[in-house]
C-alpha cells in the first residue's frame, strides 16, 4: 500500500470521527433544549399563583397538576430523591448546562483540529500530483 493510499484511509477515518463528533454535538443541543424546557417549567411554577399548572408529558400532551408545595424532588440515583427549592433546582440545571457548553466547546475544538489535519493531508496529496 502506497503512502497516498494510507493518507486516503486516514482521511476516511477522520471523516468518520467528524461524523461521530457531529452526532455528539446534536445530542448536546437536544439536551440543552431539554434543560431550557425544564427551566421554563420551573419558572412557570415559580410565577404561578394558583395551585394548578399544566405539565407537558411530551408530544403536546398535557396534564393538569395540583401544586402542593413549591419544592421539587430530584432523582439522585438508585431510587433516591432529595427535595430542593425552585432556585436550587435551577442552579443545578445551570451547572449541568455549563457542563454541556464545556463538552460542546471541546467537541468543536476536536472538529476544528480534525478538519485542519484533513486539509493538510489533502494538500499534501495534491502537491504530489
Amino acid at each position: 500500500m502506497g503512502l497516498e493510499q494510507e493518507t486516503i484511509i486516514k482521511i476516511q477515518m477522520m471523516e468518520q470521527e467528524i461524523n461521530n463528533l457531529n452526532e455528539h454535538l446534536q445530542i448536546i443541543e437536544q439536551n440543552n433544549g431539554y434543560m431550557n424546557g425544564l427551566v421554563d417549567t420551573i419558572n412557570e411554577i415559580d410565577k404561578n399563583e394558583t395551585k394548578e399548572i399544566m405539565v407537558d408529558l411530551g408530544k403536546r400532551i398535557f396534564i393538569p397538576v395540583e401544586i402542593k408545595e413549591r419544592k421539587l424532588f430530584l432523582d439522585v440515583g438508585k431510587g433516591n430523591f432529595v427535595k430542593k427549592s425552585l432556585k436550587e433546582t435551577k442552579d443545578i440545571i445551570d451547572a449541568e448546562k455549563m457542563k454541556l457548553i464545556d463538552s460542546k466547546n471541546e467537541i468543536i475544538r476536536g472538529l476544528n483540529q480534525l478538519n485542519e489535519e484533513m486539509e493538510n493531508m489533502i494538500k499534501e496529496i495534491e502537491n504530489k500530483k
